[in-house]
């Protein structure tokens, strides 16, 4: 498991997802509860999401002036 996780860069916890069979037996005080993945959608997405064409448009092009300046 460490030499998995050293060549990973990751952790155990990176590697393993618990999921309970009982959704009534979920102990915050289990130490498996830290296994239990938190699903989020990302910031960004949502957000880019909503906006209309034409405000991506800007964005798009405002992110390739910094791509030019990096």
């Amino acid at each position: 498991m460490e030499k998995l996780c050293l060549l990973l860069h990751c952790t155990p916890n990176d590697l393993y997802v618990w999921k309970t069979a009982d959704k009534e037996s979920k102990n915050p005080n289990q130490p498996m509860h830290n296994l239990i993945p938190i699903i989020k959608k990302p910031f960004i997405s949502s957000k880019l999401q909503l906006l209309p064409m034409e405000k991506l448009r800007e964005i798009k092009k405002a992110i390739e002036e910094v791509m030019k300046s990096a």
